[in-house]
């Protein structure tokens, strides 16, 4: 009868350490979600289907220089300049109607009066328990980018007008290209939040987060790169691994698949690995949009080599070897 009981008791040990451990794993996972939601480069805000914020992360807050306090409960068009609020109305409106994804421009203003621009991503997700919508929506602070494009129509000289429309080419795919950062992160957040109570799922939902956080940031320094005309990091690596690490990133969670034709025998390449990834990442995400009821993505690459011929080159290159 004893070693019934210690048996037993063995056991109730072991459970008791089971869910011990689990519980850990959950606060964790749930203290990590909240740093990277409220830590996130760009602000987060989630709207009833009044249009009152029912939650915001510091960033926003920081925006518009106010505490939190002072924003949840309120009308989201009350931070809006009044003649953007019809803007923000109709979009709003548009989401909830047609459930698509909508991208638009405002002005909102701080608390000391200040005005600044911003691009709004917004979603609306049925709320089970409430019957109702629920609007979930990303705020990118585009003032520069709208301060770049103001210049560039005061310029009186060709050479300069010339030079700033290179720049706003620049901005402008920048600002797709954290666009499209921002729409992964609101995905994953959102997906996150369906699932609270599985560890395991959040924590691949924040391994993801964190990932495109980290090309945002490789984004950035590239920007400071052409901005101070440092030269760029080459060295000689396999793009094998890299084609197919950034084509896993992207399809993760998508309709889409994928059937690779990489063999081992490519050359080496000599490349900057950041921005090589930036071009690879948006490359394959326009191939994915590209097919929104899903589809294949062929991704193949194989080795060239270049030589001088006496008709016109296929391609624009020095002679010599090439993925």
């Amino acid at each position: 009868m004893s070693n019934v009981n210690y048996t037993s008791n063995l056991e109730m040990e072991m459970q008791n350490e089971q869910l011990h451990q689990t519980q850990v794993e959950l606060e964790a996972a749930r203290a990590s979600y909240f740093e990277l939601y409220d830590l996130a480069p760009v602000g987060y805000l989630t709207l009833d289907e009044k249009g009152i914020i029912e939650e915001v992360n510091l960033t926003l807050t920081q925006l518009l220089g106010r505490e939190k306090s002072e924003v949840v409960k309120r009308p989201f068009h009350h931070f809006i300049v009044v003649d953007d609020q019809d803007a923000h109305y109709l979009s709003f409106k548009q989401v909830g109607k047609t459930g698509q994804r909508k991208r638009y421009q405002i002005r909102m203003v701080k608390k000391d009066g200040s005005r600044f621009w911003v691009q709004v991503e917004m979603v609306a997700q049925p709320e089970e328990q409430k019957r109702e919508y629920v609007y979930r929506a990303a705020v990118m602070d585009i003032s520069e980018i709208k301060r770049v494009e103001r210049k560039l129509k005061n310029f009186e000289f060709k050479q300069e007008a010339d030079k700033m429309e290179a720049m706003s080419i620049l901005a402008g795919g920048t600002a797709h290209n954290f666009n499209n950062y921002l729409a992964t992160l609101l995905g994953n957040i959102s997906m996150a939040r369906s699932c609270i109570n599985k560890p395991q799922a959040i924590k691949e939902r924040l391994d993801n987060m964190e990932k495109v956080i980290l090309q945002a940031k490789d984004l950035t320094e590239q920007l400071f790169i052409f901005a101070s005309g440092r030269k760029l990091h080459k060295k000689r690596v396999s793009i094998k691994k890299l084609v197919m690490d950034n084509t896993r990133l992207v399809l993760e969670d998508s309709h889409t698949s994928c059937h690779f034709s990489l063999p081992d025998s490519l050359f080496a390449v000599e490349i900057d690995e950041k921005q090589i990834t930036q071009v690879l990442y948006h490359v394959i995400l326009n191939a994915v949009e590209a097919m929104p009821g899903g589809g294949t993505l062929w991704v193949s690459a194989e080795n060239v080599n270049l030589r001088a011929r006496n008709d016109e080159k296929e391609l624009p290159l020095p002679d010599g070897k090439y993925v």
